[in-house]
């Protein structure tokens, strides 16, 4: 009788578990190449191959929503040229990969929501755990609490709204991946599509080649 007591309890566990592999079955690593906005980046994996991550579990402003740009700069100089892994499970229609982002065991994605430069999205909290759906709202809510980033605003619109129509601009502008100008070690400017661009990995980054230049750098080909 006290082993079939157990079956439940044991049963229990076994689905807890599969239900947590479900969340996150699988884990890729490599270096951000590129930050698209709040919530959406590129890595470049050991084998050259490139990755476009959606971050799960949030919902950052669009670009041409107030803090898009905010939101977008802070997750750059969270991951960008670092090196990541992300807990994935599944494929989204955009083709874009869905996960989780860890830098040094921080979950990036969190930081996000804390900082304020981001929501919870609860509406696909599925592809979150029952643990991760609980941080990123209370994370919500103590951001929203001491009015950290967006939350500064007297009444910030949701990004699922504003993709609805609410205040959609009539020529939406095309999203562009982040992707500064490198001042090298040597004093050369490297622009995005350079050959060395991709190579450099010491650098110190300018929004503007006009920047770069400006702080003493030269084009390759002087």
């Amino acid at each position: 009788m006290q082993i079939l007591r157990k079956i439940p309890k044991i049963t229990t566990v076994i689905l807890l578990i599969l239900t947590l592999n479900a969340v996150h079955g699988k884990t890729v690593e490599g270096r951000v190449i590129s930050v698209t906005d709040g919530d959406t980046l590129t890595m470049l994996l050991a084998d050259k191959k490139k990755l476009k991550i959606r971050l799960t579990g949030i919902d950052a402003p669009e670009k041409r929503q107030s803090y898009g740009e905010k939101s977008k700069e802070h997750l750059a100089s969270l991951v960008y040229q670092k090196i990541v892994k992300v807990e994935y499970s599944r494929v989204d229609r955009y083709q874009r990969t869905l996960g989780k982002v860890l830098m040094e065991g921080i979950d990036i994605n969190l930081e996000q929501v804390l900082n304020g430069f981001a929501w919870h999205y609860k509406t696909y909290a599925k592809d979150q755990s029952v643990r991760d759906q609980n941080e990123y709202s209370k994370a919500e809510v103590k951001a929203k609490r001491n009015r950290r980033g967006l939350w500064q605003d007297e009444r910030p619109q949701p990004p699922w709204e504003f993709r609805k129509g609410a205040n959609r601009p009539s020529s939406p502008e095309r999203k562009t991946d982040y992707a500064p100008i490198k001042l090298s070690r040597n004093g050369i400017c490297h622009e995005p599509q350079t050959s060395y661009y991709e190579r450099t990995i010491h650098f110190t980054p300018f929004k503007t080649l006009e920047e770069c230049l400006s702080a003493g750098g030269r084009t390759p080909h002087r």
